[in-house]
């Protein structure tokens, strides 16, 4: 008798535990703009391999690709910079418990408009990035940019 006691006890225990910890996985809004920021710090940057740390797996497939497509003449440009681009995270919005949208305000980023094109510096321009969560906590799934001035 003692012994089913101690395997329902144990396994109530387990539950409720198990419980708890995917009320904690559900990230608050801090946490989106934490994860946010990271990414966009790095994105825009081209410090592509700090964005992968904060990425999913199609959103790393897409940051190889583009790292594969950066050319000496983009490195050039690049290294002669000088404008510090100024990059900030605007409205969160949670769509539920598992997806967000953060929008990002940027100035003075290089970016690429076409492959086989050197880049260029963008002035302004508006972008959002779209996260999910995952089991390693919020990743960002997604990234567009647009409302751009040169």
């Amino acid at each position: 008798m003692n012994r089913r006691l101690f395997i329902y006890i144990t396994a109530v225990f387990l539950a409720i535990s198990h419980l708890f910890s995917c009320k904690e996985k559900h990230g608050t809004e801090d946490d989106v703009r934490h994860v946010a920021e990271r990414f966009a710090q790095s994105f825009f940057t081209w410090q592509l391999a700090d964005a992968l740390q904060v990425s999913d797996d199609d959103m790393k497939l897409r940051i190889r690709f583009l790292a594969s497509n950066v050319h000496k003449a983009d490195l050039r440009v690049l290294h002669e910079a000088t404008e510090t681009p100024t990059i900030e995270i605007g409205e969160i919005s949670m769509e539920n418990d598992s997806s967000a949208q953060a929008s990002v305000s940027l100035r003075n980023v290089y970016q690429m408009d076409t492959l086989g094109t050197e880049m260029h510096m963008k002035e302004e321009a508006q972008g959002t990035v779209s996260l999910r969560l995952t089991r390693e906590g919020w990743r960002i799934c997604g990234v567009t940019v647009s409302h751009s001035k040169s």
